[in-house]
């Protein structure tokens, strides 16, 4: 490690930045954190095979470098803890290497913070959702990221989780003031153990589940970074196991810690245990998903081959992780190699009239209103004649209504969920939390309502679009399709409008 410059004035701020074969986002990206006017930046190198603590020292001699040897996999939760061990500021900025930071970040950032909270970007950026900022000393009250964690997905959450249960509040600074430089999952999983992130968050959130259940029973005390980490490695074997031999459910069980046994008499005693069970609603689709390709294996084309076995050709537009049976599943992000990689706001990979049958559900309202006109004339481009599109989002008259008094026991259940679940920052259970986050958060760019998707339908060359019931549709291949069980029963119908169009 470098030493430190000495400097009069103590840096406001210090970003934390870790790379393991990043080095050519960090090239892009370092720059601009480099020169943020009354900032110190830590480089943590994690034996990254671009030997990156060489090039910053000989490029930028201001920016210090922890280099950690021998470690083969990434630990990103390790790296970032080792990173503010060394800083010097009463503030971190845990920033990837892969996040360009506005050159006025600093700037306009600093003068905002405020003791006893926390900070994330707003609008979330969805690649984004690991930069955050906190006070060094919250930071160390809660013993930083939990190192158990593994691959790809989850540490941020729990380090958020761990704030606020500490007291720190959530606050927010603008999320337009950090870009994400574009790379696929590859780069993501590149220096982790396992290859699918979605398989590896999955690990990861059970593990979290587990960890928080223990806690509450027994004590944060009671849990070493030993014992923990013995947590996760078994939810792991037995994940990884059962996601090799294709299964589609999994079970773990879970002695609890002998310090809370209950002795019976000197020839018995009662051990407590706790059973996790998960289990998927994809079948085949989900064992797909937790598997990878063969390196080795030739690229395929998903659309090439659903459309060479389906005489009736359906495409589901923004599928995330929810694929659907006998559709083609297409999404910006694929979750498996099985998905189609398409990217809503281009021309669709598609001839004119290829799909008897569109859907998308929750997806158009991450869109900008243009970029959604283009979308609906792409569907009706590649539908045939007589095809039928069936668009499923939320409708800003759900929210209107859910403002103010005189709300039904519905409405009121709802605004309890989202508190809980998206809002445990705002200080109570408030329609108006609950509203702005649904607008901003999710990378939520249109709210629309009936008479603007109406026209927007009709614009976009459809004839006749019709308001329809959640899951019901006069056409059998678009009946029972939107995922109800995703939420609480009664929500998804609350917050959802849902239209059919067909195409001359």
């Amino acid at each position: 490690m470098k030493p430190p410059v000495v400097t009069d004035a103590l840096p406001a701020i210090c970003f934390v930045v870790t790379c393991k074969g990043r080095l050519h986002h960090l090239r892009q990206t370092l720059p601009a954190l480099a020169a943020q006017a009354g900032t110190e930046c830590v480089v943590v190198d994690y034996d990254c095979p671009d030997r990156t603590c060489l090039w910053v020292g000989e490029n930028f001699p201001a920016v210090r470098t922890v280099h950690v040897r021998d470690a083969p996999t990434f630990n990103l939760a390790h790296a970032r803890n080792i990173g503010a061990s060394v800083a010097r500021a009463p503030w971190l900025c845990f920033v990837d290497a892969d996040i360009t930071l506005a050159p006025d970040f600093a700037a306009r950032v600093v003068p905002t913070l405020r003791t006893g909270h926390f900070y994330r970007p707003q609008p979330m950026p969805w690649d984004a959702c690991g930069t955050s900022i906190c006070p060094r000393v919250s930071f160390a009250a809660v013993e930083g990221y939990d190192e158990a964690i593994e691959g790809w997905g989850c540490e941020d959450d729990d380090l958020y989780h761990r704030l606020t249960l500490a007291g720190c509040l959530l606050g927010t600074f603008p999320g337009e003031l950090l870009t994400a430089l574009p790379h696929d999952d590859s780069e993501r999983v590149e220096h982790y153990a396992i290859k699918s992130r979605w398989l590896s968050q999955r690990i990861n959130s059970l593990y979290l589940h587990i960890k928080y259940d223990l806690r509450r029973q027994i004590g944060p005390q009671a849990l070493p970074l030993d014992a923990r980490r013995n947590i996760h490695h078994e939810v792991a074997r037995t994940l990884l196991a059962d996601a090799e031999r294709g299964a589609t459910s999994s079970r773990i069980e879970v002695n609890i810690p002998d310090r809370i046994e209950v002795p019976l008499d000197p020839q018995w005693r009662l051990k407590r245990q706790w059973i996790y069970s998960i289990e998927s609603n994809a079948g085949a689709a989900a064992a797909a998903m937790s598997r990878q390709a063969p390196a080795t294996a030739p690229a395929t084309n998903p659309a090439l081959t659903y459309l060479g076995n389906h005489p009736v050709a359906k495409l589901h537009l923004g599928c995330g992780t929810r694929l659907l049976d006998g559709w083609l599943n297409a999404d910006i992000q694929p979750c498996t190699p099985h998905v189609l990689r398409l990217d809503a706001t281009q021309p669709f990979p598609f001839a004119d009239a290829t799909f008897d049958y569109l859907f998308s559900e929750h997806m158009l309202e991450h869109l900008t209103y243009p970029q959604g006109l283009q979308m609906l004339a792409e569907c009706r481009r590649v539908l045939k004649p007589g095809g039928v599109l069936r668009i499923a989002t939320p409708d800003l008259a759900f929210l209107v209504a859910l403002y103010g008094t005189g709300k039904s026991a519905l409405q009121n259940a709802y605004v309890e969920w989202a508190h809980a679940r998206f809002t445990p920052w705002a200080p109570r259970a408030d329609d108006t939390f609950v509203i702005n986050n649904f607008v901003r958060d999710w990378g939520h760019q249109f709210i629309y309502d009936a008479k603007t998707l109406e026209q927007a339908l009709r614009d976009a060359g459809f004839r006749a679009p019709l308001a329809c019931e959640l899951n019901n549709s006069s056409h059998a291949a678009l009946h029972q399709l939107e995922h109800v069980d995703r939420m609480p029963e009664g929500f998804l119908r609350l917050e959802t409008m849902v239209f059919e169009a067909s195409r001359d």
